[in-house]
């Protein structure tokens, strides 16, 4: 290659790195909600949930418009790279390592989330199906089998 041509890869490089790590810093935003939504999940704060859950699907429109922008580099990227010396793309090879595991993170992380919404809305329907049977209706206002009433649910009718 010739020093224009040199630069001009370079440039590429520069501007590819750039769009990787600005999708990274992204999808760790995500992570970070991930983590956070378990948090909510177990304290039961559920409209903070769905606030949670929108804001990760703004996050992920956002790398959706960043992959159409490293579409082309990445084309070009995949071309290149075996002909480039290491020092020219070490970070890009670090970020993209660093890209494998955060995924396995925002997966583990949203299982267990699954998790635990699943329990709990089991724990919920058990609930609600003990007092539609019209069996012991009076556990649903006693504390585990305690004589001590312990309001869990309102009638608004009355």
């Amino acid at each position: 290659m010739n020093t224009a041509q040199l630069n001009q890869t370079e440039c590429k490089l520069q501007d590819f790195y750039a769009l990787l790590k600005r999708e990274y810093e992204t999808y760790m935003k995500i992570f970070y909600l991930c983590e956070e939504d378990r948090k909510l999940i177990e304290c039961g704060e559920i409209q903070q949930l769905r606030k949670s859950i929108g804001e990760k699907q703004s996050l992920l429109n956002e790398i959706l418009n960043i992959e159409k922008e490293i579409y082309v580099l990445k084309e070009e990227w995949n071309k290149i790279k075996d002909d480039l010396p290491e020092s020219s793309k070490g970070d890009i090879v670090l970020l993209i390592n660093n890209f494998k595991d955060l995924m396995e993170k925002i997966v583990s992380s949203q299982k267990e989330n699954e998790k635990l919404l699943s329990e709990r809305n089991s724990h919920h329907i058990n609930e609600l199906s003990t007092i539609r049977r019209g069996k012991n209706l009076s556990k649903a206002y006693s504390v585990y089998g305690n004589s001590i009433p312990h309001s869990r649910f309102m009638d608004k009718s009355k």
